[in-house]
C-alpha cells in the first residue's frame, strides 16, 4: 500500500473513533440530566376593592340665593354623607364637586366649606378630571384614605360669596348645577412607612384624611394639646 492509501486509512480511522466518542459522550450526558418540578402551587388572588357613598342628607337647593357672609354660610344646613371602604384593599380617594351642563354662575362667586374646615373660594380649588358624562368642570374639595371597613363622615356647605356687589352683573340671574363625586383608587400608602408607628396616631391620621405625614403630625399634635 502506497503512502497516500495509508494516510486515507488513518484519517478514516480517526474520524471513526471521534464519531464513536461523540456518541458515547452524548449518551452518557443524557444520564446526567435531572428534571425537577415545583411541589407547591403558585397562587395570585385579587383583593376586593369598593367604596360606598351612603347616609346622604339635605341636597343643597338655594333658590333666589344672594351673597352672604362667611359667618352666615357656616350656619347653613349642609349636604352630608358617609364614605366607607367596604372591601379589603386600602383606598385613597378624592371628593370632588363637578359642575354640570347648564351651569352659568362662575366659580369665583362661590364659597365652599367641607366639614368645619377652612372656607375656600371654589375657583381656588384644584381642577381635576371629570367623571360624570354631563360634567363641564371638576374641583377637588378634599381627599382622604380608608383602611378595610373604615368610614368617614362629611358635610359640604355652599353659598354665594359675600363680597359680591351690585356691580357684579354677571353674578345675577345665574345658575350653578353640581354633584359631589367620590373618585377612589387602590392605595399603597402605609402609615409605618411614613413615620406613624403608634396605632392611636394611625387612627388620627386616618381621621384627618391625609397621607401628608407632616400635616398629619401637626394635626395630631394640635389634637393632643
Amino acid at each position: 500500500m502506497n503512502d497516500v492509501g495509508k494516510k486515507k486509512k488513518r484519517i478514516v480511522g480517526v474520524l471513526g473513533i471521534l464519531l464513536v466518542m461523540s456518541l458515547v459522550i452524548g449518551m452518557s450526558y443524557a444520564y446526567w440530566i435531572i428534571t425537577k418540578k415545583q411541589e407547591g402551587l403558585n397562587k395570585v388572588s385579587s383583593g376586593c376593592f369598593n367604596i360606598e357613598l351612603s347616609n346622604e342628607k339635605n341636597d343643597i337647593k338655594l333658590e333666589n340665593a344672594y351673597p352672604i357672609t362667611d359667618e352666615e354660610g357656616r350656619k347653613l344646613v349642609p349636604y352630608s354623607f358617609t364614605v366607607t371602604n367596604t372591601c379589603s384593599l386600602f383606598a385613597s380617594y378624592n371628593i370632588n364637586l363637578e359642575m354640570l351642563e347648564g351651569t352659568t354662575l362662575a366659580n369665583k362667586y362661590i364659597k365652599v366649606m367641607v366639614n368645619n374646615e377652612e372656607i375656600k373660594n371654589l375657583a381656588d380649588l384644584e381642577t381635576t378630571n371629570t367623571v360624570l358624562n354631563n360634567s363641564v368642570e371638576s374641583r377637588k374639595l378634599t381627599s382622604g384614605s380608608l383602611g378595610s371597613g373604615d368610614s368617614e363622615d362629611y358635610t359640604v356647605r355652599i353659598w354665594m360669596d359675600g363680597n359680591i356687589t351690585a356691580s357684579d352683573k354677571d353674578a345675577m340671574n345665574k345658575v350653578m348645577l353640581s354633584k359631589v363625586v367620590v373618585d377612589a383608587s387602590v392605595s399603597k400608602y402605609n402609615p409605618v412607612d411614613n413615620g406613624i408607628t403608634l396605632l392611636k396616631d394611625a387612627i388620627l391620621a386616618n381621621e384627618y384624611q391625609t397621607t401628608d405625614i407632616e400635616l398629619a403630625k401637626s394635626k395630631i399634635a394640635s389634637n393632643k394639646q
